[in-house]
């Protein structure tokens, strides 16, 4: 191959990857189904990065999804770390940026200023394309443990998992079960990791309601790093990262899905609490959980 052959065929390939990450970034702003905010919040509230952000790469800009502790929405690539996380195309730490000039010329005044640690754990499309990765920045120098390393790797994937089920076309609701199955085992698997409770919560309701209609209204009344999952037209899976008591079920169950007394339709919750040390397959623990007593449940 000559060299004006081989430059040719170099720049075919760019033109292809820049078409293909951009009918990812097209298919995942059109349906909004990838919750990036849980994979940030969660870092932020359990491994307390400063600044965290999911970055998509698209053409020649970076866009930064649900980003926590940094007011940005997009930076063009070459202002960016995550120029260097494609282009190594690997995860990319850097413990103490103030001692990489090079490192740094290319980035924002406001960020040089604010940034000293950075890492990145990419994440790819089919056929390993890569399409971002999972950022963590603090204001200090700093040093991955192992298991921060391990947890965010674990996010990136989830991310990466997130987004493979994104572009799959619309699917019968067993597949659709199948995958947050999948999902949840690997949250929990994070959260044993993390040595972290999980109180799973499920809800069943006698008839298919509007209780239950719109998960993404319901989705709003947890907390970010929480999870609902729906399990059938009547019923409905609340994975929570902390220990929660009868009190602890029935305020959440009350907030979730404004439970009173004309929630004639209630028909059973089920609850129950798991240490990192009994944490299972999510349906091995589903058939742990115990039935609940409704009072106090409605008001």
């Amino acid at each position: 191959m000559s060299a004006a052959q081989a430059e040719h065929w170099y720049l075919r390939k760019l033109s292809n990857e820049t078409a293909r990450r951009t009918r990812v970034f097209d298919t995942l702003a059109a349906n909004d189904s990838v919750r990036f905010g849980y994979v940030t919040e969660f870092i932020h509230e359990f491994l307390g990065f400063e600044i965290v952000l999911v970055s998509l790469l698209e053409k020649s800009t970076v866009y930064l999804k649900a980003p926590i502790g940094l007011n940005v929405e997009c930076v063009a690539v070459e202002n960016s770390l995550c120029l260097h996380v494609m282009n190594n195309n690997d995860i990319t730490v850097f413990e103490d940026l103030k001692q990489l000039p090079e490192v740094t010329k290319g980035m924002l005044s406001s960020m040089r200023e604010r940034v000293r640690f950075y890492a990145g754990f990419p994440f790819w499309s089919a056929n390993n394309l890569f399409i971002g990765s999972v950022c963590v920045m603090n204001s200090q120098p700093h040093q991955l443990s192992q298991r921060e390393y391990r947890t965010l790797s674990q996010l990136a994937r989830l991310v990466e998992f997130d987004i493979a089920h994104s572009l799959i076309p619309r699917e019968s609701e067993q597949t659709s079960l199948a995958f947050s199955f999948k999902r949840l085992n690997r949250i929990t698997d994070i959260a044993r990791d993390l040595n972290l409770n999980v109180t799973l919560i499920r809800v069943t309701f006698a008839h298919p309601g509007a209780e239950i209609s719109s998960m993404e209204a319901l989705s709003q009344r947890i907390r970010p790093w929480d999870t609902l999952t729906r399990l059938s037209d009547k019923a409905v899976l609340l994975t929570l990262q902390h220990r929660a008591s009868h009190v602890d079920i029935a305020d959440i169950c009350q907030r979730v899905f404004a439970f009173n007394s004309a929630s004639a339709g209630l028909l059973q919750v089920e609850a129950e609490t798991f240490n990192a040390s009994s944490i299972a397959h999510i349906q091995t623990m589903l058939l742990a959980l115990k039935p609940q007593p409704l009072t106090g449940l409605l008001t």
